[in-house]
Order: C-alpha cells, then structure tokens, then sequence
C-alpha cells in the first residue's frame, strides 16, 4: 500500500519547480535570485539551489504582487 504524506512547509523545489508553484518564469526566479535579491535558497544540492515550500510562500505573499488594474 502506498502512503499519500501531507504536503508539508519543508517540501523542496528546484529553481523550475519553484518557478512552475509560484505561477512564474523560470527566468523570473533567477532575476529574484541573482538581482534583487528577493529569492534566497534554503539550502543547496551541488551547486543547485532548493527552495522550501514556506520560503516560496512568503516570497509570492512580498515579492509578486498582482498589478493593479488601471481606473477609467
């Protein structure tokens, strides 16, 4: 039988997972990554940086917010 776990706050993403649950471009991650600073990785695997599931959700609540419709 296989278990189906919870997903939980310490769930690691790769840049391009992180870019697909943050409904971004993976180009986008690497701006906020390497200039704005904004993106920070949890850990690395190699050279490849992992983000946790917390660190993307605060990340999408501070970072990326929705543009404002523009008043007739």
């Amino acid at each position: 039988m296989s278990q189906q776990r919870e997903p939980s706050m310490y769930d690691e993403f790769s840049k391009q997972e992180a870019a697909d649950y943050c409904g971004i471009k993976l180009t986008t991650v690497n701006y906020h990554l390497h200039r704005s600073k904004l993106l920070i990785p949890d850990k690395h695997r190699g050279q490849m940086p992992i983000f946790y599931r917390a660190t993307l959700d605060t990340f999408k609540s501070l970072a990326l917010r929705p543009w404002r419709k523009k008043q007739s």
